[in-house]
């Protein structure tokens, strides 16, 4: 499983964030990634490797990024989801089956 608290991800040493596509928030540059929280999540990454003092064996923060739909709900492509090994909570499924298609 790939779910987990904090501690499990530290452990892992993976912390996989969603970010979603947008001018401001998260774009690619060519290959570059740029936005706020593409930054944010960099600082992020810096300052958990400073916290928990990693050393060369670093915490990495991986971007996922998603793309919402017209109603503003997040769409993510469940090939991609479980190539990742990503586990998608069944209730999210459920609810989500009149967005996708």
């Amino acid at each position: 499983s790939r779910r987990g608290d904090l501690d499990m991800m530290i452990a892992r040493r993976t912390i996989r964030a969603l970010v979603v596509y947008s001018k401001t928030f998260y774009f690619l540059d060519g290959v570059t990634q740029r936005g706020l929280s593409y930054d944010l999540l960099q600082e992020f990454e810096s300052f958990v490797n400073r916290k928990f003092k990693t050393g060369a064996l670093k915490i990495n923060v991986i971007i996922i990024p998603v793309a919402r739909n017209e109603k503003g709900h997040l769409m993510v492509n469940m090939k991609i989801a479980e190539s990742m090994g990503m586990e998608i909570p069944y209730e999210m499924i459920e609810s989500a089956q009149g967005v996708i298609q």
